[in-house]
């Protein structure tokens, strides 16, 4: 009997840890080949290596939570002119309904407004500085990411602030703060490194990246499946996921501290 939605709040609302962990706890796919076409295991997942007429593709799977993955996506121009390809042209969907493909700009300005709240929390004690004085210096990095080139490299962007950028003089925090900004920093530049860019790719040569999605709802009469779709120079190349059978953690019944503990024998 399938609970009806008064009902399934109510048992969400009772229960916290159990939505809790139906989100938290990370869903595993497995790439479907094609028909003739095999999967390789990989550090425990799979990959699937396809050639096409104008690109190959090498396609994988990375678990984040019950509701996100991340795909990496190679791409290899095996045509006799140069391809261009775009991270719009990736798409996702499950039956008729579309999965969100999460855009490069939207991810990267929540890693950045994550950054500033990460750097004002580390320098909340600065004594005389308000908010607005602590994430001053780091302006001009989002500025650089909006404005910059396809690649996120804002070492070249201009301004009344673009040579402060990473200008840790400016800051009188303490050893810690400096630290927070050094992370915050690194962890910023590696999710830019991380994605899948647009670009033209010359023939013989490859580009690779990831890109972030939704995971479509489970189902409870069969495996859940979504499809992963590249469109690149009129070519498509679709790609079939299913989630791995007992991918979900079972997180068991809460135990209270006062039960009495059971012995055998």
């Amino acid at each position: 009997m399938r609970l009806n939605r008064p009902a399934a709040w109510l048992v969400l609302l009772t229960c916290p840890w159990l939505a809790q962990a139906d989100i938290i706890t990370p869903r595993v796919f497995d790439i479907v080949p094609p028909e003739g076409r095999e999967v390789q295991w990989v550090d425990g997942y799979t990959v699937l290596r396809q050639p096409g007429e104008k690109f190959g593709a090498v396609v994988s799977f990375i678990p984040e939570s019950g509701l996100t993955a991340w795909v990496p996506v190679a791409v290899l121009n095996t045509s006799g002119k140069s391809l261009k390809v775009k991270q719009k042209d990736i798409r996702a969907h499950y039956g008729e309904s579309p999965l969100k493909v999460y855009d490069n700009k939207g991810l990267v300005h929540d890693a950045t407004r994550r950054r500033r709240e990460m750097l004002a929390y580390s320098q909340h004690d600065a004594e005389g500085k308000t908010l607005d004085d602590l994430v001053a210096p780091n302006r001009s990095l989002a500025d650089g990411l909006r404005e910059g080139d396809q690649r996120g490299n804002v070492s070249d962007s201009r301004g009344s602030r673009g040579s402060r950028v990473g200008d840790t003089s400016r800051q009188d925090g303490s050893s810690d703060a400096r630290e927070a900004q050094r992370l915050a920093d690194a962890q910023l530049e590696a999710l830019k490194e991380r994605l899948f860019r647009d670009t033209e790719i010359e023939p013989g040569r490859f580009s690779r990246g990831e890109v972030r999605i939704t995971l479509p709802p489970r189902r409870d009469d069969a495996p859940t499946e979504f499809v992963l779709t590249l469109d690149f120079g009129g070519e498509q190349m679709p790609i079939l996921f299913r989630e791995r059978d007992g991918s979900r953690v079972d997180v068991g019944e809460p135990v209270s501290p006062d039960a009495p503990e059971t012995s055998e024998g």
